[in-house]
């Protein structure tokens, strides 16, 4: 049987709440939707246990004068991407999309729920939040705006700060015709559930005037960039975000950029990315996310027959991993931008159980994308893509925008339920 599930009862219990003074927008198709009252705390949209592909977009993205049919309620559901509303293009750094996820405990507990994040660029974070109930999974979902705030800058950087998801709000200066002053404070961070977003300050950064991308590096320390306005650019490492921050020449800032390689990822992980080399027929760049991790990370797995650094055009791929742990196994999923997918999972001292699958059709040509050319080898188009992956609980989120260069329009997510 496949990874995912897709025939089956609609699954679906869909809640309305109002965030903070903010009514919902009205969802397409639900299977029951009923007023919550207000509060930040509780789920915008609950998704019951279904294995039918749920798809939601993030809403339009700015045009020039800030004007936008995106009120701040969150994700609406809609039956595919060929359904989303009319988004114009604009720069990646300025549309509204999932930029990255990360995984951690439920509010639950770690043992009776998990929760995935996901931060949204010049909008907020979201929160998924996976319980199994009697018949499958049941996903909370929760938005957390960032407000005016947040539509001035980019999300540089999504990680891990005491446990809890943080956002590294940046000046973007490469497609923006002005510029707007460094945001201050630049870390938010989701701490208090029933508050939403603060500031915050971190110790690490206090030698930057303005922080404009930070990272793990292969090492283990972080690593972060000052670029203030018409000032040359510094470059910082720190062991810990919690500490001081220390100058580093720019070659030693490139060389912790560089992707670690697959050897060094976990066996499962390394696994698909063994698979999806051999598939790609050339050398790829994964995007991996993990409870291991506390940032996103970055691998390179190169073919057999050339393990050393090459210059060759990469295929570019997101993956997502999960550890073993007591009732739970381990689980490790690749997916291609168009929609291709591997996976390897396995039991505590178990077999390890891997194979392919396919995520859904959006409609239409969904696989214009990107496809497989005669010989195996990626060769990447315009159009809907798929951009990363992530797990809450026994669901897989999958990210996806519409894409035009460097351009993107509609943006959203879709949640699918893992078979057995």
């Amino acid at each position: 049987m496949g990874i995912l599930k897709w025939s089956g009862c609609l699954g679906l219990l869909v809640l309305c709440a109002c965030l903070f003074w903010n009514g919902c927008s009205p969802l397409k198709k639900p299977a029951k939707a009923e007023p919550l009252p207000q509060s930040a705390a509780l789920p915008l949209i609950l998704v019951g246990p279904g294995p039918d592909p749920f798809w939601f977009e993030l809403g339009s993205n700015f045009s020039g004068n800030r004007d936008s049919s995106f009120s701040g309620d969150g994700p609406v559901l809609i039956p595919s991407p060929f359904e989303a509303s009319l988004t114009p293009f604009v720069p990646w750094s300025h549309a509204r999309h999932i930029t990255g996820f990360l995984p951690g405990p439920g509010s639950a507990g770690a043992e009776n729920g998990t929760a995935l994040f996901a931060a949204v660029n010049r909008s907020g974070i979201l929160v998924f939040e996976t319980q199994e109930k009697t018949g499958g999974s049941e996903t909370a979902l929760y938005y957390y705006p960032g407000g005016p705030v947040w539509e001035l800058y980019q999300a540089a950087a999504f990680f891990r700060y005491e446990e809890r998801p943080a956002v590294l709000l940046a000046v973007e200066g490469y497609f923006s015709v002005t510029l707007e002053p460094a945001p201050n404070p630049a870390v938010w961070f989701l701490g208090n559930r029933g508050i939403g977003l603060e500031g915050i300050r971190i110790p690490a950064l206090d030698l930057s005037r303005e922080t404009t991308a930070l990272f793990q590096g292969r090492d283990g320390r972080w690593y972060f960039k000052d670029l203030p306005q018409g000032r040359d650019p510094a470059w910082f490492c720190a062991g810990s975000l919690s500490g001081p921050g220390q100058p580093v020449t720019e070659a030693v800032f490139l060389e912790a950029a560089v992707p670690a390689e697959e050897t060094s990822a976990p066996p499962l992980l390394a696994r698909v990315m063994a698979e999806a080399v051999r598939l790609a027929g050339k050398s790829c760049i994964i995007t991996a996310v993990s409870p291991e991790f506390p940032a996103r990370k970055l691998f390179r797995a190169n073919p057999a027959e050339n393990k050393t650094e090459n210059t060759e055009e990469t295929a570019e791929l997101s993956a997502c991993f999960r550890p073993a742990a007591k009732g739970v196994e381990g689980l490790a999923v690749l997916i291609f931008p168009d929609g291709r997918g591997i996976y390897a999972r396995q039991a505590n001292g178990g077999p390890v159980r891997n194979g392919h699958f396919s995520l859904p059709a959006a409609g239409g040509s969904f696989v214009a994308g990107g496809s497989f050319a005669a010989g195996g080898s990626f060769a990447a188009g315009d159009g809907i893509v798929y951009t990363g992956a992530a797990l809450a609980g026994e669901r897989l989120v999958v990210s996806w925008e519409e894409q035009s260069g460097w351009n993107v329009g509609a943006a959203g997510f879709v949640l699918l339920e893992i078979s057995s």
